[in-house]
């Protein structure tokens, strides 16, 4: 769970719980209550697992739900990828792989044609639906070592072995790739240890922009490029109308209003945030309470002895007047994003204009912490993997619990 201390962005883990009984929605549900409740958390990021997506619409939970935008963007180029003209090509490519991995010879082979053409020894990827860009990253690999793999494949006597790729598969995987190297590069921007929740929105519209741009010559390649075009705007695009998403991007002093692909999302973002605002009033007054009235009895006593104008009836007047300026969040609000956006770490600048934009800055602090995707739980995974090896087959969840808390929160 990412949070912010001093103004800087943290990853904490707060809780790795096991589920001995049944992965039901419910019995998920139950889990996490008693932890969302334990650190009073809103929203949740998850997967879009049909049962991570039930688990958050169960009636015990009722919090905003975040489907992770790297896994969304993963389902929009998985679905390109089974177009029945592109598939039969993805298909051999994971064939080559499959049969050089499994293959002691034929990878002692790839790599000493490798030597022999003063090429580095490159190993072939395979792609794993699971793992983002995995496609990508294989059919980018066939290319790199496309000719010491022909001489490899065409030297095996294994009457099992695929066919090497024909120039025109080639031609098919140089444009596939240039259509899918936009959301490699969104998934890399999302996967860092920074705000990401708030770019969420300008990314769907820049792949979209991108996927546009590239020029494509082959039928199957045009085919895969209005899947994608497709898919951006089906599964990507109904970011811009969540409202965790559509608050973080208005409270990042980079983009505000000019990130949003539609005005009237804009104009609801900004309605959502107007009402928002007002709930923070109540926890500020509650806390500078006893501070205003210090400041109004200094005023007065001031005005008393340099002998300004006083009447009696003014105070309350005047009082109000003071309380007004705090409380008008619509005022506040209109010159907050009447400013010139800031080119700074979002943080830096509400650290330096919180006095100014308390209320504002109150409310960026809560949304802007939401992480974009999943990928914190995913490396926490890779950890737990580490910690619950063979030698370690008796450890409790109680103590896999503290190891993992230890471990990365230090």
């Amino acid at each position: 769970m990412p949070l912010f201390y001093d103004f800087k962005y943290h990853s904490a883990v707060l809780s790795t719980s096991r589920i001995s009984v049944s992965h039901t929605a419910e019995n998920i549900a139950s889990v996490l209550n008693k932890i969302l409740c334990q650190w009073d958390i809103k929203t949740k990021v998850t997967d879009n697992a049909p049962n991570m997506i039930k688990v958050c619409h169960c009636d015990s939970l009722r919090l905003k739900h975040l489907p992770c935008f790297a896994h969304t963007l993963n389902l929009v180029v998985q679905d390109a990828l089974k177009q029945k003209e592109c598939s039969s090509v993805f298909k051999k490519c994971k064939e080559i792989v499959t049969y050089v991995k499994q293959s002691n010879h034929a990878s002692e082979n790839l790599r000493k044609q490798q030597r022999e053409m003063n090429k580095p020894e490159l190993k072939l990827k395979n792609e794993v639906p699971t793992r983002w860009n995995s496609a990508l990253y294989m059919m980018k690999r066939l290319l790199e070592v496309h000719d010491p793999l022909i001489i490899t494949l065409s030297n095996t006597t294994n009457a099992k072995a695929p066919h090497s790729l024909t120039a025109d598969d080639v031609l098919i995987l140089r444009e596939v790739t240039k259509l899918l190297d936009p959301f490699e590069v969104a998934t890399r921007k999302l996967s860092g240890e920074y705000i990401t929740v708030s770019i969420v929105i300008p990314i769907a519209f820049e792949v979209y922009n991108e996927v546009i741009k590239v020029e494509v010559n082959i039928e199957t390649a045009k085919g895969m490029k209005k899947t994608l075009i497709e898919g951006v705007k089906l599964r990507l695009f109904p970011y811009e109308e969540r409202t965790t998403c559509r608050l973080a991007t208005l409270l990042d002093p980079r983009l505000e209003k000019e990130a949003f692909q539609s005005n009237e999302n804009c104009k609801a973002a900004v309605t959502i945030l107007q009402n928002e605002l007002p709930s923070h009033v109540k926890n500020i007054h509650h806390c500078s309470e006893s501070g205003l009235n210090e400041t109004d009895a200094e005023d007065t006593k001031k005005r008393e002895e340099d002998g300004s104008i006083q009447f009696s009836f003014m105070e309350d007047r005047l009082r109000e007047k003071k309380r007004t300026r705090v409380v008008n969040t619509i005022i506040l609000l209109r010159q907050y994003l009447e400013r010139p956006n800031a080119s700074s770490d979002p943080l830096i600048y509400w650290k330096l204009t919180g006095e100014e934009f308390l209320l504002i800055q109150r409310c960026a602090l809560k949304y802007l912490c939401a992480p974009a995707t999943s990928v914190p739980a995913e490396r926490l995974f890779s950890k737990a993997g580490l910690v619950i090896s063979d030698r370690r087959c008796s450890i409790t969840p109680k103590h896999v619990d503290m190891l993992l808390f230890l471990n990365q929160n230090k």
